[in-house]
């Protein structure tokens, strides 16, 4: 879901909310080790200098900071997992030339 909104001659306002939703899977081939499903939320809102040149953003991401999975990697009857990011958020501050 996305909005934009012209503030003024100069700025312009982007408001952004995702969601992402990932199926239960299997890791293995043998389908032994499943991924439950779950959903990923990140949001931000940016305003933006009309000649392209300075932008502040505010963000989040995993906002539900949900634990997933990114990765499993099988040993000796076992496995190893990677997780994906916690919750994060900040604000973004670009100057281009």
């Amino acid at each position: 879901l996305a909005f934009t909104a012209s503030m003024s001659s100069y700025w312009d306002l982007d408001a952004k909310i995702e969601y992402n939703w990932q199926d239960e899977m299997p890791w293995l081939v043998e389908n032994t080790i499943f991924e439950d499903s779950y959903g990923l939320v990140d949001a931000s809102i940016r305003l933006q200098s009309t000649d392209d040149i300075f932008e502040i953003e505010v963000y989040g991401q995993n906002l539900t900071d949900k634990l997933y999975t990114v990765d499993q990697i099988p040993f000796i009857g076992d496995s190893f997992a990677r997780f994906g990011a916690p919750r994060s958020y900040g604000v973004r501050l670009t100057r281009r030339f």
